[in-house]
């Protein structure tokens, strides 16, 4: 018998990892990510359907990505996960249903996810400021957990307990960058045992976030989309 080839070894990951993400541990994991950035009404089949058309463009450009399905998926609804708190979604040119017409055998894995809806969270008085933030020209961790804090300020229900937050003495604003700036990239300012160093470096990290929110405030209250300023 013949060895099967690369391109079919590599179809079979592709198959592994769309099958994974019909099963109970990818809904598991995929309501647990939501629900921890506060994002439950999001929906799991939404989001599972779109880190399996995400998978399935990936696998067109980048095959290798593939070969640990299961790691793959995981990090990937994380992922998608993090690009909502930062207002953003991956790009959909196509949806799901249409993406799988040659893939008969994979169609019938994830049919539960034909036709699912767009599904966006619902606006709110945060998205004039998020469209303020990413008019700001600023480095892009600064963009980034600028709108991360806008997202768990808005967003009360966020789990981040498991996330770095200050000891005690910090003012909310200042608490709530750390998951913010951790999310955004910078885990390296919240190690085990922080130098002054670090602290300062931190601190003036956490007056960039909340001047960009700020600034964004008063850029959104002078056009009258938010009360104050």
């Amino acid at each position: 018998m013949s060895r099967p080839s690369a391109v079919d070894a590599d179809d079979q990951h592709l198959h592994e990892a769309l099958a994974w993400l019909a099963g109970d541990e990818a809904r598991r994991i995929a309501a647990s990510q939501l629900r921890r950035l506060g994002f439950a009404s999001y929906g799991v089949d939404a989001l599972i359907s779109d880190v399996a058309a995400g998978a399935i463009r990936r696998f067109e450009s980048d095959r290798s990505e593939l070969r640990n399905p299961a790691a793959y998926c995981t990090t990937s609804l994380r992922n998608e996960v993090f690009r909502l708190a930062r207002g953003r979604r991956s790009r959909r040119d196509a949806s799901l249903d249409e993406l799988l017409d040659e893939r008969p055998d994979d169609h019938q894995v994830l049919a539960q996810f034909d036709d699912v809806p767009e599904h966006e969270p619902g606006e709110d008085v945060s998205d004039p400021l998020r469209v303020a933030i990413e008019l700001q020209v600023a480095p892009v961790w600064v963009q980034s957990a600028a709108l991360t804090f806008v997202t768990l300020a808005v967003h009360e229900s966020a789990d981040v307990a498991d996330l770095p937050s200050p000891l005690s003495g910090a003012r909310s604003d200042q608490a709530l960058c750390w998951p913010a700036l951790y999310l955004a990239g910078h885990d390296d300012l919240f190690p085990a045992d922080s130098s002054d160093a670090i602290r300062r470096r931190r601190s003036r990290y956490i007056r960039q976030v909340l001047d960009a929110v700020n600034a964004a405030f008063v850029a959104a209250a002078a056009r009258g989309e938010v009360q104050g300023g």
